[in-house]
């Protein structure tokens, strides 16, 4: 019988060891810095971002990320997601980042210029080495920001949560193999998930096109109004708690 190696230093495991998604990991590297995508230990740096030996091996280069997100804007397109202001897209190593988001682990940002109020135009940007689940996701939750920008949806809370619902439906239609990130979706417990939830609640009982409408529609008073019914969407739901509704792309 074959002997389990570390995947960092390839010493036998024959006493304690973690599994970080299959990968197995001994304990001598506890004090190493951790993946920015699935928090294991890390021994490479690149693209300004912490990598474990399997996130570095499924890191997409520019040309992958650049299809990624057009298959998202063409999907989303499908459901409603039009915008009065098409956002332009660019990959940046983040360096370039604004200041209001710093750290390593932001994967992507939505930026906009307004003239009296009325957006002119709006730029979404993706991290470069992102692995196809992070960069599907963080895609989709960026055109989300893009798309309430367009139609002078400034409510930030209420915008994260719209972000949320549109990464977890693109994720739950279109990206197999994305359970971890979708349970880290529903499963938030800060003031974000509460938002998620939120449109959640709406995408359930409306349908997809409904919350859409609302956002466009009426942005300050219509959305918030489905706050009372956030609790009918639990943090510990599973995917069957959405799939109906959000594989219909529209009123079930």
């Amino acid at each position: 019988m074959t002997t389990a190696t570390c995947a960092i230093c390839s010493v036998a495991l024959t006493r304690r060891w973690r599994n970080y998604r299959g990968v197995l990991v001994c304990t001598g590297h506890s004090d190493m810095p951790t993946c920015t995508f699935c928090f294991a230990p890390a021994p490479h740096h690149e693209h300004n971002f912490r990598y474990c030996t399997r996130c570095r091996g499924e890191a997409v280069d520019d040309n992958t990320a650049r299809s990624i997100a057009a298959e998202v804007m063409t999907r989303l397109s499908e459901v409603g997601v039009t915008f009065a202001v098409r956002p332009t897209f660019r990959i940046s190593d983040g360096t370039d980042r604004p200041t209001a988001f710093e750290g390593q682990g932001v994967l992507g940002w939505t930026s906009s210029r307004s003239i009296k109020g009325r957006p002119t135009s709006i730029e979404v940007v993706l991290r470069r080495g992102l692995t196809t689940e992070e960069c599907a996701e963080t895609f989709a939750h960026e055109v989300g920001h893009a798309y309430a920008r367009s139609y002078g949806l400034r409510h930030s809370l209420l915008e994260e949560g719209f972000c949320e619902a549109i990464a977890y439906f693109y994720l739950l239609q279109y990206v197999p193999g994305s359970e971890a990130q979708r349970q880290r979706i529903i499963k938030r417990a800060d003031d974000y998930g509460d938002a998620f939830r939120t449109a959640a609640t709406t995408i359930r009982s409306d349908g997809i096109t409904t919350l859409l409408s609302q956002l466009r529609d009426d942005p300050a008073t219509r959305c918030p109004a489905t706050a009372d019914r956030c609790s009918r969407v639990k943090r510990s739901g599973t995917d069957a708690d959405f799939t109906t509704e959000y594989a219909s792309g529209g009123n079930p």
